[in-house]
């Protein structure tokens, strides 16, 4: 019997002790790097805009793009955002082909991508958005 009871007062030690999390990585608020990207094909051009929560950025930039927020200060909750919009000049020609053209995007935390999209861009596209929140 007091074998019987000496295991039950131990058996929730050991649950509680498990529970505990060994991962001091997840802790916030975290400081880390954060690499956006943006890789265009056949030299096209457009505009770049990356967001941080509500700060935002708006470049025209050479491509393929880069840039890295080194030693961000980020909480649960933060929210990253990265637009490109294509620089659609019409370009009056007798028989006009639309140009179509592949663009790829990618967020990075610590050199690991966390979001990344390649999608194919024409006149009519608009703008490709790529999004992460930290959790």
């Amino acid at each position: 019997m007091k074998k019987i009871l000496f295991i039950l007062m131990v058996l929730p030690l050991f649950a509680l002790n498990s529970c505990k999390s060994d991962d001091a990585s997840n802790a916030y608020p975290k400081t880390v790097n954060i690499k956006y990207e943006v890789i265009t094909t056949n030299g096209k051009v457009g505009y770049v805009n990356r967001t941080i929560n509500n700060e935002t950025i708006e470049e025209f930039p050479v491509f393929p793009y880069s840039f890295t927020y080194a030693q961000e200060s980020v909480e649960v909750g933060t929210y990253l955002k990265l637009t490109y919009t294509g620089d659609n000049e019409i370009v009056v020609e007798p028989n006009p082909m639309p140009m179509i053209y592949e663009v790829e995007l990618k967020i990075s935390v610590d050199n690991e991508v966390v979001a990344s999209e390649t999608t194919s861009v024409d006149p009519n596209t608009g703008q490709v958005i790529l999004d992460y929140t930290f959790q």
